[in-house]
């Protein structure tokens, strides 16, 4: 195409809004395909093991032990205020924090 300097631009006007059209519509619809299928994916997360962190005086794996109750539940139905609860009722313990993760881990 030749501008009215008579140089050309080497491009169509409409031709660089086609290209953005192209790549940006399949990105989106991607990226709407990738927020469903993850939101699917956490809905389902079972617990599949229990980590213990900073155990000193009881052992990780009696506090574990304590906590298989909840393993092959979903991750999202465990309360952990009844978790912590549990933890803290054990002999030496002084202090629970119970987190959740959504690699099936509940630490």
């Amino acid at each position: 195409m030749v501008d009215s300097a008579g140089t050309g631009t080497g491009a169509s006007a409409g031709g660089g809004w086609k290209a953005f059209l192209l790549v940006f519509f399949p990105v989106m619809l991607m990226l709407v395909w990738l927020s469903f299928a993850a939101s699917e994916w956490q809905k389902d997360v079972r617990v599949r093991s229990v980590a213990v962190d900073g155990a000193q005086l009881v052992s990780s794996a009696a506090v574990a032990k304590g906590l298989g109750r909840w393993k092959g539940k979903n991750i999202h139905d465990v309360d952990t205020s009844a978790v912590s609860g549990r933890v803290a009722g054990m002999a030496w313990v002084k202090h629970v924090r119970v987190g959740q993760e959504l690699n099936g881990v509940l630490r």
